[in-house]
């Protein structure tokens, strides 16, 4: 009995030194620190066994439905790449930041390593709807304004545009764009972004059309549903989207007719 006594009270005095140090707040546990091997051991062993407890019930979802694998790119672009990036962006505040560091997908040959088996199929394969230099034809050659805080995606949208034969002006914030409407300078559509540091695209839609009444808007977004009531009736294209998504929604906003010019208003701030 004097050996589990003595063990007893170990154990009591070890537990109670462990919750001694807990609430003190001795152990530091953020996200930019790196930890010693045992906090770190013991955050890690917790993290994984939560995971995996929680798990058992998952299931995959099916990667065969195009619309759901799109949805979860677009929830990436918009959510994740500031810490895990994408390929072609640069290191963030928030990427440098976290510990442990998460993978660099910026390059290629970093991060996860994963490996695809593919069944053989028989038959040829189906074409798709619209091949390359072979998109939905524009009604009409128009002045696009693109509105977009990342400097790749814009760029890239305004390519897209260009090359369907479009004139293209460029805004980086919802500010620079209603100072473009508000210059009288001639927009016949305003593409922009929906998730935007200052202004969402469904603020700066409302801003645009008090602006020039009638004037067509394309909201790109990687949200699968947006608040109740926000932006209704707008018209959406999904990210990620392929050019000949973007060029048969610009087309068909383009046919519906040419928007009022409208005159310049002043903006109180």
């Amino acid at each position: 009995m004097g050996v589990f006594k003595t063990l007893a009270v170990i154990g009591l005095v070890s537990a109670a030194i462990g919750a001694g140090v807990l609430y003190s707040g001795l152990i530091e546990v953020g996200a930019d620190v790196p930890h010693a091997a045992p906090v770190h051991a013991l955050l890690e062993t917790a993290r994984e066994r939560s995971i995996a407890v929680r798990a058992r019930d998952i299931r995959v979802p099916g990667l065969a439905d195009e619309a759901l694998v799109r949805n979860g790119a677009g929830n990436y672009d918009a959510m994740c790449v500031g810490c895990h990036l994408a390929p072609g962006l640069a290191e963030t505040e928030l990427s440098k930041g976290l510990y442990p560091a998460p993978p660099n997908l910026s390059k290629v040959g970093s991060g996860t390593t994963a490996e695809l088996w593919f069944p053989v199929a028989e038959g040829q394969a189906q074409a798709p709807d619209v091949a390359d230099g072979n998109l939905p034809q524009q009604p009409r050659r128009a002045a696009i304004l693109i509105v977009d805080d990342e400097n790749l995606v814009r760029s890239a949208t305004a390519a897209m545009l260009r090359e369907m034969g479009h004139s293209v002006i460029e805004a980086a914030t919802g500010s620079a764009a209603l100072d473009r409407l508000n210059s009288g300078e001639h927009i016949d559509l305003l593409v922009t972004d929906y998730l935007m540091p200052g202004m969402r695209g469904s603020e700066l839609a409302e801003d645009a059309q008090d602006i020039r009444p009638g004037l067509p808007v394309l909201l790109l977004t990687g949200y699968a549903n947006l608040a109740k009531g926000e932006a209704a009736g707008l018209p959406r294209l999904s990210k990620p989207f392929r050019e000949a998504d973007l060029a048969r929604a610009v087309a068909s906003l383009l046919s519906e007719g040419r928007p009022q010019r409208g005159k310049p208003r002043l903006r109180s701030v």
